[in-house]
């Protein structure tokens, strides 16, 4: 993708000033103005990656572990699980843990704030208080699911 926006920008750049009409200098200027993007390649790749299954995402944490544009993602949240008392060997666990595009994790985590009629006009993290392992692992895939990170 760098290849190709560099060598577009190379491109309009040589046209604007072989040809320098108005709109191709202009076209030339927003493309090169644009190549600041290329330093955003792996996170806007990875955010286009298709939705996986949970072992998908589960052996990603192994297999893709340093792939750039993707993060580390407890299934079930930490800082709740412990404060309900469920124990390290449990949260750390591998099992609990996906590795999602970068741009999806703030999604995803945000996600459990949001009210929502499903829990009783409370947010996710407030229904979850109390609640099972098996639970709380529900509703961490079915935030993976509503940004398209599991299918």
């Amino acid at each position: 993708m760098t290849q190709i926006a560099k060598f577009v920008a190379r491109w309009g750049s040589s046209a604007a000033t072989v040809a320098p009409h108005p709109l191709i200098a202009g076209a030339a200027r927003s493309i090169e103005g644009g190549l600041w993007l290329a330093d955003y390649d792996d996170p806007v790749e990875t955010t286009c990656d298709a939705p996986r299954t949970p072992g998908e995402l589960r052996a990603a944490v192994l297999t893709e572990r340093g792939r750039a544009g993707t993060e580390m993602h407890p299934i079930v949240e930490r800082a709740s699980a412990y404060a309900d008392g469920f124990p390290k060997d449990k949260v750390e666990n591998w099992d609990n843990l996906v590795r999602i595009p970068t741009y999806r994790h703030p999604e995803v985590s945000g996600w459990y704030m949001v009210r929502r009629e499903r829990f009783g006009g409370l947010s996710a993290r407030q229904y979850l208080r109390g609640k099972t392992w098996e639970e709380r692992h529900a509703v961490g895939l079915e935030a993976l699911k509503e940004f398209e990170v599991l299918r």
